[in-house]
């Protein structure tokens, strides 16, 4: 759940996660010009390939569909998709401090 007031907050973040494609093309991107911004939307735009990335924000959808983010305007239509993905006995994880913590799954 974020927000999103600024949109991104950076205009390389921006870039990378919605200028291409696929995360090979972003790999090669970051590698050609690496910065900490362009690193920051490479591992999200990778992370959305391996897991169900949803945010709650007022962000336009359309903008990560490249990313594989899936943009929802409020918790519980995250929920009902989440829960459509995984069944009602799913476990859900609410991450305060999601920008400032790494989860280790087990």
């Amino acid at each position: 759940m974020s927000q999103c007031s600024e949109g991104f907050g950076n205009e390389e973040m921006e870039n990378i996660m919605i200028n291409y494609d696929d995360n090979s093309k972003r790999e090669a991107s970051l590698r050609a010009d690496y910065s900490i911004a362009k690193h920051i939307g490479y591992i999200m735009c990778e992370a959305a390939v391996n897991y169900n990335m949803i945010l709650v924000s007022d962000m336009d959808p359309e903008i990560l569909k490249k990313c594989n983010i899936k943009v929802v305007k409020s918790v519980d239509e995250a929920l009902e998709i989440a829960y459509g993905l995984s069944g009602k006995d799913a476990k859900v994880y609410v991450m305060p401090n999601g920008a400032n913590t790494l989860p280790k799954m087990k």
